[in-house]
Parts: C-alpha cells; sequence; structure tokens
C-alpha cells in the first residue's frame, strides 16, 4: 500500500505529518486487496477480513472509538470477514461476507441510516425495518458519497439514505432521509458509486442509470 499527497491529517499513513510528492509506503500494512479514500481518511480491507483505517478522525471515522487522528493504520474495532468497504466525506462503511452492512462516523446527515443523527466511533450493524432490510445476507454491493449512502440488495434493488440537498437519495423528493428508502425506478442493479452529491449505477444489459446533482 502506497500513498503521496497532501498528509496534514496523517492520511499517507507513514507515521508523520509531512507532506510526500512521491509515494510512500504506507506504515506496516500488508496484505491489502481494496481501499477506499474519504476527505481525509482512508480504509483498506486485508485479504484476512479485517479492516485498517488512518487519517483524519474528528468524526470517528476511522472506527476506532476514539475521534483522535492516526497517522498511521489502527484496526477498525470489532470487524471480520469483511469483503467490501467504503467511504463518504466523514462516514464509513463495511460489508461482511454474510450480507450484513456496519456503519459508523458522521451522522449529522443520517448518513449512518439509522433513524438518528448521532455519530458513532466504532461499527454498529445497520439492521433497518425491524431487521428485515439489511439482515441475514441482505446486501451485495455498497457505495459511499459526501453525506449519504447507498446499497444494493441481493434481490438487486437499489436502497439509499442521508443527504438528498441533490436529490441523490433518489426517491423523487429532496428531503433529507435517516433511514434507508428504496430508489425509485431501478431494479436487478449489477453495481452502483457515489460521487459527492450524485450516483451511477449499471444495469447487467450495460446502461449506465444515474441522478442527483
Amino acid at each position: 500500500m502506497w500513498a503521496w499527497g497532501d498528509n496534514s491529517r496523517g492520511q499517507l499513513g507513514s507515521g508523520t505529518l509531512v507532506a510526500s510528492r512521491r509515494p510512500l509506503q504506507v506504515d506496516g500494512l500488508t496484505g491489502v486487496v481494496s481501499v477506499s479514500t474519504g476527505w481525509d481518511s482512508n480504509l483498506a480491507l486485508r485479504a484476512d477480513g479485517t479492516v485498517w483505517a488512518w487519517g483524519s478522525n474528528t468524526f470517528g471515522q476511522l472506527g476506532d472509538g476514539s475521534t483522535l487522528d492516526r497517522t498511521a493504520p489502527v484496526p477498525v474495532t470489532g470487524l471480520a470477514d469483511v469483503v467490501a468497504v467504503a467511504t463518504g466525506g466523514f462516514h464509513s462503511l463495511a460489508l461482511q461476507r454474510d450480507g450484513s452492512l456496519w456503519v459508523w462516523g458522521q451522522n449529522s446527515s443520517g448518513q449512518l441510516g439509522n433513524a438518528s443523527f448521532t455519530g458513532r466511533t466504532t461499527p454498529f450493524q445497520l439492521t433497518g425495518n425491524g431487521g428485515l432490510l439489511f439482515g441475514f445476507g441482505g446486501l451485495s454491493a455498497i457505495a459511499a458519497g459526501e453525506s449519504h449512502t447507498l446499497a444494493i440488495r441481493t434481490d438487486g434493488s437499489v436502497w439509499a439514505w442521508g443527504s438528498n440537498v441533490s436529490g441523490q437519495v433518489g426517491d423523487g423528493t429532496f428531503s433529507v432521509r435517516h433511514s434507508p428508502t428504496r430508489v425509485q425506478g431501478l431494479d436487478g442493479l449489477a453495481t452502483v458509486t457515489a460521487g459527492g452529491r450524485h450516483n451511477l449505477a449499471v444495469k447487467p444489459d450495460g446502461t449506465v442509470w444515474s441522478w442527483g446533482h
């Protein structure tokens, strides 16, 4: 794992706050299979299913139970058997092999999806709708925008929550949603990704769909 650029919040993971114009190896992190970057923070998924985080931690987005910035990777508390990670502006997501979704970090726009606006410094499982929505292998893919979140269920339906100032939740309104809401008119999706305030989705027939800012 290598990083370069700004390092004012320790986001290069080099153990210092010194910026670098050349790639530096992230301190002590090996066996990485995927990575996701937030505003000034990062998540890395290792082959053993553990998740590691470093950089800015103002809103607990590193998931280590604190709000202290980290200049080198630390393990995210209580996560194992993870297959995908995603970072928004200041919130974080992890998808486990069983399809369960774990969320933490900033929640001022409801982007954690737990029907509140209270942030968390450690991961918790998002069950939603009495545990029916995301329970028992319910999800196949996740994505995070600046202050909103997207998930695809195994049935191909797309769900979104969080900031909706630009219609990025996709429910036909501009109202904030602090719990998962079904995106209108999209089913059978193959993949989805989120920008700051907009989203793109690919259907199995190869067509691309977009909504938001």
